[in-house]
């Protein structure tokens, strides 16, 4: 009996489950690509919910289906006694995550409490008056205030010609471009109800910004390079890159404190709470998707290297965090390149531009082994998220063409402040188009 109104719809998952009957689910799934097509809640006596029948029903709609698929297509049909991922009492791991949170909500609530005694009467914050009294501890609380952290989090500063505020555009272009790809990319390979509207959805001339959206990524990379490259250059350039092994390391170290503990915390709530925030046939497997690898391997991300242990993509924990492996394996191999650069800007050029064409090459190369069309798919049955997707050589192209421009930044603002940069090839092509009648037609239409 179905438990819904129609296909892709999973009914009422609570009400099915008694002593006589069990609810069970339907999917049916296109291979090679192991996207479902069809996803059905079925209530069935008890007594049917074995293996057997379950390989009667596969059988059955899948000798139905065959006639109607295309020759390099197959379906499998997949049938499941969902269960929940509810445990009975609530985890120690989850009890400890809670009251963690707790504790931030604390400090939080302490420094609002603390920024609102201490106002002046034009309204702002008075640090002063805490400093005055030496309550260092008022101020650690403060910054914890999170509507001050949000203000600062939100407010562009306006630091001249030397602050990029075109960059505060690109981010919010491209992290709205990720969030529509990947929201499609996650509802196709899920279900949906409305199919007979997604023709008319994929014909729609504004459906091209969708699959953009899987190469949206590389522009945070690219940002990355660009930043990296030209903050830390200007830095060790006067120094000619020799800074010293303990500014080396604090730069390493101020990196990886300032990414980690907001990941080990993502990480530990999704390992250990949000089991208890959801329920219904498909909500195991979206947990246990999410935590795949965590309880075996949580220390591959805390060491940022979960792009290769667990290999493959599917089995990562908190899969989205692949983009910071890729950029803290970038980031570990910048500062001996602009060190390299420092020394000698012609071959520091080089060896950036040399990591740009080896990542051209490598990914030319797994293209032409695995048969990977320009739709990601490959026709010898490999995960293409394994070899190319999140792998620190298929991405270090976008990075490294950023920090080329991040030295042809650095180069162009301090012309005029180091000897020998106003001949550089950069600048050269600057004069160049800057002096350009067409460039000059261009910028005035």
């Amino acid at each position: 009996l179905n438990s819904a109104k129609g296909p892709n719809q999973l009914g009422d998952f609570e009400a099915c489950k008694a002593e006589t009957v069990e609810y069970i689910l339907l999917a049916l799934e296109l291979q090679p690509l192991n996207m479902p097509v069809v996803r059905m809640g079925l209530c069935v006596p008890s007594e049917c919910a074995n293996q057997d029948s379950f390989k009667d029903i596969s059988d059955f709609i899948k000798k139905q289906a065959e006639p109607y698929l295309p020759e390099d297509m197959d379906i499998i049909a997949k049938v499941t006694v969902p269960r929940e991922v509810l445990a009975q009492s609530m985890s120690a791991g989850a009890i400890i995550v809670l009251i963690v949170t707790g504790l931030v909500g604390v400090l939080w609530l302490l420094g609002m409490l603390i920024t609102y005694t201490n106002i002046g009467n034009n309204g702002n914050f008075r640090s002063d008056k805490i400093e005055e009294k030496k309550m260092t501890w008022a101020l650690a609380l403060h910054s914890f205030n999170p509507i001050v952290n949000l203000q600062k989090l939100f407010t562009v500063k306006d630091g001249g010609d030397k602050t990029l505020n075109v960059l505060n555009g690109v981010r919010v272009l491209s992290i709205g471009w990720v969030i529509l790809g990947h929201s499609f990319a996650f509802v196709m390979f899920s279900s949906v109800k409305n199919s007979q509207s997604l023709k008319v959805l994929f014909e729609s001339d504004w459906f091209s910004l969708v699959p953009g959206g899987y190469f949206a990524v590389d522009t945070f990379f690219f940002l990355s390079g660009f930043l990296t490259f030209a903050l830390l250059i200007s830095k060790m350039y006067p120094k000619r890159g020799m800074i010293g092994i303990v500014n080396t390391l604090l730069i390493y170290f101020h990196r990886y404190y300032r990414l980690i503990f907001p990941m080990v915390y993502i990480q530990f709530f999704t390992m250990y709470v949000v089991r208890y925030i959801g329920s219904g046939p498909m909500y195991r497997t979206t947990w246990d998707w999410m935590n795949k690898s965590c309880f075996a391997n949580p220390w591959s991300n805390f060491l940022f290297i979960a792009n290769f242990h667990p290999w493959s993509m599917g089995s990562a924990c908190i899969g989205w965090v692949w983009y910071l492996m890729c950029d803290m394996q970038f980031f570990i191999i910048s500062p001996p390149l602009i060190v390299i650069y420092c020394l000698n800007r012609k071959i520091g050029k080089l060896v950036v531009l040399s990591l740009i064409i080896i990542s051209m090459i490598i990914n030319g190369i797994l293209a032409l082994v695995w048969d990977i069309s320009m739709d990601g798919k490959s026709s010898k049955n490999q995960n293409v998220g394994d070899v190319v997707y999140n792998k620190p050589w298929s991405r270090m192209g976008a990075y490294f063409v950023g920090a080329m421009f991040g030295i042809s930044y650095f180069e162009l603002s301090c012309r005029e402040k180091y000897q020998g940069l106003s001949n550089t090839i950069f600048n050269k092509c600057y004069d160049i188009l800057k002096n350009s009648q067409i460039i000059s037609l261009l910028v005035c239409c």
